[in-house]
């Protein structure tokens, strides 16, 4: 999976929190801290098995679990015109 981000895109951090600023559709997209913890690790250029991985270790949930909350975070980024994904 080849995930590209937006280059219309400005990001905004503060705190536990991040803002993702789409300048051409004018839309919003806010993360808490696990979603900003994704974001990250996604911008940093991570596969989705070392996010999952990561993520399971620290906070001591199973792989089947956060790799279900990945790729609703992912959909959801794609859906909001964050992301493109390529398979």
């Amino acid at each position: 999976m080849n995930i590209s981000i937006n280059k219309h895109l400005v990001v905004y951090e503060e705190e536990d929190e991040i803002i993702l600023l789409n300048l051409v559709a004018n839309n919003f997209y806010a993360l808490d801290n696990i979603s900003s913890i994704f974001w990250n690790q996604i911008k940093e250029g991570e596969n989705e098995v070392d996010i999952v991985a990561s993520i399971s270790s620290l906070f001591e949930v199973s792989k089947e679990r956060v790799t279900e909350d990945l790729q609703n975070f992912l959909i959801s980024l794609e859906k909001a015109g964050v992301i493109t994904i390529e398979t």
